[in-house]
């Protein structure tokens, strides 16, 4: 059945994949341009970044920042630990965050707003829909072997969307005419992320071993620079597996669930920390939207 998204009410539902967050943007604005009001908001990781901070007002400034940022700008903000918890601490990033946030409460939102995290110790899913905003945005983006996670009281918190990346759950319809617009940043890709060379053994052991100066390489090259072949190693092995787990959970929950839009986002159009292709992001988040309203 086709959906009238003109002035429709809308239960938005941001799912997580790190920089491609971005690309909610781009939707948040054509939904904004139809005149649609949006009911709720629901967002994991950079989803509940993004769905965070439009629920303050305050995402044309986010925006116009994100768009600022170069390559460089990104790896100054990347405070390395090399600890076991994590390799970011996160505490730069998460005080640009906190600025453009500022001091607020969820339940004094205008826009009643879900930031879903994920309990390690508990193995739970835990939904925050009061209390501090940034704290809740915090505990939601801890995505494992990349940043910290965060302790609170008895939780120890990391990404959402290690159990839920596109928390189309957390919504409860009040009437009848209201819909889902979910976006999805784990669509299918377009090519493998570990492509193999010819004649390549498939044990290789350097795939195994961590060589620091090369974790980082690619952030040191010029933006123009061509494009590398990526070869694994521990942490890109291990973002892949998390990946692909996320990848057939969100599949099962957009089969259960079934949003009246679902906007996808190719995983392999972005990785997770190019913020510095914001404007690209953002227009395929546009992009995306206008293809799922085609083919709604």
């Amino acid at each position: 059945m086709s959906v009238n998204i003109e002035n429709a009410k809308v239960h938005l539902v941001l799912g997580s994949g790190g920089a491609r967050g971005i690309a909610h943007i781009g939707v948040i604005n054509e939904l904004e341009k139809r005149n649609c009001k949006i009911v709720s908001v629901s967002g994991c990781s950079m989803g509940a970044v993004v769905g965070g901070i439009y629920c303050t007002g305050k995402l044309p400034l986010f925006a116009e920042w994100l768009l600022s940022i170069t390559k460089r700008d990104v790896f100054s903000l990347m405070d390395f630990t090399f600890s076991t918890a994590g390799l970011i601490k996160g505490k730069k990033i998460l005080h640009v965050i906190e600025e453009f946030i500022g001091t607020h409460n969820i339940e004094d939102l205008k826009i009643p707003f879900t930031a879903i995290a994920t309990d390690l110790y508990k193995r739970e899913e835990v939904h925050y829909t009061k209390g501090n905003l940034y704290k809740a945005i915090r505990a939601s983006i801890g995505i494992p072997s990349l940043f910290t996670p965060m302790i609170e009281h008895d939780k120890l918190l990391i990404d959402g969307g290690i159990l839920n990346p596109l928390p189309i759950s957390a919504i409860k319809k009040k009437d009848e005419d209201e819909i889902i617009v979910a976006v999805n940043l784990c669509d299918k890709r377009k090519k493998s992320p570990f492509p193999m060379k010819k004649n390549e053994p498939f044990m290789n052991k350097d795939y195994f071993g961590i060589h620091i100066q090369n974790l980082f390489s690619d952030w040191l090259k010029k933006e123009d620079a061509e494009p590398e072949l990526e070869e694994p190693n521990v942490i890109s092995i291990l973002t892949h597996t998390i990946d692909l787990m996320q990848d057939k959970v969100t599949e099962q929950t957009i089969k259960h669930y079934k949003p009246e839009i679902l906007v996808n986002i190719r995983r392999d159009f972005a990785k997770t920390m190019d913020f510095h292709l914001a404007g690209e992001l953002m227009e395929e988040g546009v992009s995306a939207f206008h293809k799922a309203i085609k083919n709604n």
